[in-house]
C-alpha cells in the first residue's frame, strides 16, 4: 500500500500529466491523489476522514492542489494540471481511511 512514485519533480508553473492506476486486488483498497500546499497533508488527511464515504473521503479545501478521483481496485484517473509558481516541496497523499500514514510522496517544484 505505497504509491510507486514517492518522488516527483516538475518545473515551476510547467503542465503536469499524471496518471493514477489502483492496481489492488482487494475491493477494500481504494485510492486517490492528492497534491497539497506544504504542511497541510495531515489537515487534509483528517478533513478527509471527516468529508466520508458521500464524499469518497475527498474534503472541499483550499490546500488542495490538484486530485484525482477515488479508484477501487482496477480503475484509473488522469488528470492536467499547473504545477505551483513557487519552487518547493509540495506533498502528496491518499485520503481513503488509513492510508495517509503510508501512502505519500513529495512533488518537487524546481
Amino acid at each position: 500500500m505505497a504509491f510507486d512514485k514517492t518522488l516527483l519533480e516538475v518545473k515551476a508553473g510547467a503542465t503536469v500529466k499524471l496518471h493514477l492506476k489502483n492496481k489492488a486486488t482487494s475491493a477494500a483498497m481504494q485510492h486517490d491523489f492528492i497534491l497539497v500546499q506544504p504542511g497541510k497533508d495531515n489537515e487534509v488527511a483528517m478533513a478527509g476522514l471527516a468529508a466520508g464515504p458521500s464524499k469518497d473521503y475527498i474534503p472541499e479545501s483550499s490546500a488542495i492542489l490538484a486530485k484525482t478521483k477515488l479508484l477501487k481496485p482496477g480503475e484509473e484517473d488522469t488528470i492536467t494540471f499547473t504545477a505551483p509558481s513557487t519552487p518547493g516541496d509540495y506533498p502528496y497523499i491518499c485520503t481513503f481511511p488509513g492510508h495517509y500514514p503510508m501512502m505519500k510522496g513529495i512533488m518537487k517544484v524546481n
